[in-house]
């Protein structure tokens, strides 16, 4: 990457790409961007976003598999989508069973379990002392899959809630759990 973007003249490059920022920043600053480090900063987005991807990819199949119902929404969906020819920006946003099932999997397995944070000041959680400077991780599936928090757990939305399953405000679209 590096090699390419000196090999390219300035004029046949298009902007805008993260490549380009990088090599920029590096060129109009070597110690933003340090040498030695280029080959981290070009390529550890590429591979954190193919794990990513990969990862809740695999568990969206799981999960539509598993429901058998919302596969068959899902199918549905898609089958009617590649029918009408072209696929465009229009046609992508208006699919609730498919992003249902993808923000539904983004809720119950997240690629991020835990957010690793230091206390900025003393405080007491759950009856514990926690200590300013120390770490603290925050299990960000835990509150997903909390009954007792509102609109979350398993059967957190649902067609029958009245609302037709959307609960917008936590970005639940037609759960598939609630069909179980």
């Amino acid at each position: 990457m590096i090699r390419d973007y000196r090999d390219r003249s300035p004029a046949s490059r298009d902007g805008g790409t993260l490549v380009e920022d990088i090599m920029e920043a590096h060129d109009r600053d070597p110690s933003l961007v340090a040498a030695n480090d280029l080959v981290a900063a070009l390529t550890g987005p590429y591979v954190a976003g193919l794990d990513t991807v990969a990862n809740t990819l695999a568990s969206l199949v799981y999960a539509v598999l598993k429901h058998p119902a919302v596969l068959e929404r899902v199918r549905a969906e898609a089958d009617a989508l590649f029918a009408r020819g072209a696929l465009t920006d229009e046609a992508i946003s208006d699919l609730p069973s498919i992003n249902g099932a993808v923000l539904e999997t983004l809720r119950l397995y997240p690629i991020a379990v835990a957010q690793p944070r230091v206390a900025n000041r003393d405080f007491e959680y759950a009856g514990y002392p926690i200590r300013e400077g120390e770490p603290v991780y925050c299990a960000v599936t835990h509150a997903g899959a909390d009954e007792a928090l509102p609109g979350q757990g398993q059967r957190g939305a649902s067609p029958a809630n009245g609302d037709g399953g959307r609960q917008r405000g936590n970005a639940m679209i037609e759960s598939y759990w609630s069909l179980a």
